[in-house]
């Protein structure tokens, strides 16, 4: 919801003389200044905006870092607001690895949110997980594709049970092999593979009615 602020009202001008002599003492966030002010944040908006406008008093002195969240410092003057500098991830890490501190603090956050992730699933369904990662892939794909040619990547993963790129990887050595190839009946963009002893059936092909039959198509 909009406000309908007038700035021309006596509290009102009172509120900007004590904001104008906060600012001179040096450059704070606007949240320290409406709590110096005694107001909501939303209200001290708008403030912000009147002095940052035409004649401008106000403006965007620099930023401070808190909690890695860049916050706004207002300050006196018409000249432009600073911009906002953006690091790269490779400045980042390369501010971690400059500090010894900061970098065994974020070593030991990801250890946490790692053992965080890990004890959340039940320690037999873990055992399950790592049995099934463990065995190999290629003689199930052969099984499958045995018993019924025709399946993709993604289907053999879901029928499996396991990740899709560790399907794949299996695939291909199946056909560097020579045990398996894709299957030349198959329709669509994704391939199906088949085993050259049991190929995927031709696809049927439906005869012709009415007119284009009694013209031979």
């Amino acid at each position: 919801m909009k406000r309908n602020v007038t700035f021309q009202s006596a509290r009102a001008q009172l509120r900007i003389e004590r904001l104008l002599e906060l600012l001179a003492d040096g450059m704070l966030p606007a949240r320290t200044l409406a709590e110096k002010l005694h107001c909501d944040q939303s209200g001290l908006t708008e403030y912000l905006r009147y002095l940052g406008a035409e004649p401008r008093r106000v403006r965007v002195a620099g930023y401070e870092v808190v909690n890695g969240t860049k916050r706004r410092l207002y300050g006196l003057g018409a000249e432009p607001d600073e911009p906002m500098t953006v690091k790269t991830n490779r400045e980042r890490y390369a501010a971690v690895l400059a500090d010894p501190l900061r970098l065994q603090r974020t070593r030991e956050l990801s250890r946490a949110r790692h053992r965080q992730r890990r004890d959340a699933v039940p320690l037999d369904q873990r055992k399950r997980n790592r049995l099934r990662i463990d065995q190999a892939l290629e003689p199930r794909i052969l099984a499958i594709l045995t018993e019924c040619p025709g399946y993709t990547v993604d289907q053999l993963a879901t029928k499996m049970s396991v990740g899709e790129r560790s399907t794949r990887t299996a695939v291909e050595k199946l056909r560097a092999a020579g045990s398996i190839q894709r299957s030349a009946n198959a329709k669509g963009k994704k391939h199906r593979y088949e085993t050259p002893g049991k190929p995927m059936p031709a696809p049927l092909v439906t005869k012709p009615q009415g007119a284009f039959a009694a013209l031979g198509l």
